[in-house]
């Protein structure tokens, strides 16, 4: 693996991922989309004015000429402004709600990965190394049977594999 720096402290990682997070930039386009249709539905209840030209052809008559009209909305947008303003409110929490999901995730990968840092700094992996040598010398030299030196060698390697996990999750982590 490569080396990887060491963690920063939380509130230096927060402040520089948070900004970036896709489902906070969401949340925060939804919010912002929500307050523009209750801005559109607010002007929903002013009055319209129609002017211009009209053909209407239907299969007898023709009908050419120019149309005015208005039209006063009073019951045509009844309850458009306050659902906008809910569903506004909705948007806004959902943005919170996602804001806090998201930084929990991070504090607990943040957690996480400092645990595991110092679940591998608990190993000392000169002295396994060490051990190997010491172990086949030990062997060559009379001193351990066959047996003992492959017990030895068992319980080594699993705590290197252990150790392995550890970093391979470590890095699952960091990156």
């Amino acid at each position: 693996y490569p080396t990887t720096p060491t963690l920063p402290d939380y509130e230096t990682l927060r402040d520089e991922l948070l900004p970036q997070n896709k489902q906070l930039l969401q949340a925060d386009a939804a919010t912002r989309a929500a307050q523009k249709q209750v801005t559109v539905d607010k002007q929903g209840w002013l009055p319209r004015l129609q002017l211009g030209y009209r053909r209407n052809t239907a299969p007898t008559e023709q009908f050419n000429g120019f149309v005015v009209g208005g039209s006063l909305p009073l019951f045509a947008n009844r309850g458009k402004v306050r659902a906008s303003q809910a569903r506004a409110l909705s948007a806004e929490l959902a943005k919170e709600d996602a804001a806090l999901t998201v930084e929990a995730t991070l504090q607990a990968l943040y957690n996480e990965a400092h645990s595991l840092r110092e679940a591998m700094t608990a190993y000392d992996l000169p002295l396994m190394q060490q051990s190997f040598t010491l172990l086949g010398k030990a062997l060559a030299g009379g001193q351990l049977t066959w047996h003992e030196y492959f017990v030895e060698m068992e319980a080594l390697v699993r705590r290197g594999q252990s150790y392995i996990q550890l970093e391979n999750r470590y890095q699952k982590v960091i990156a």
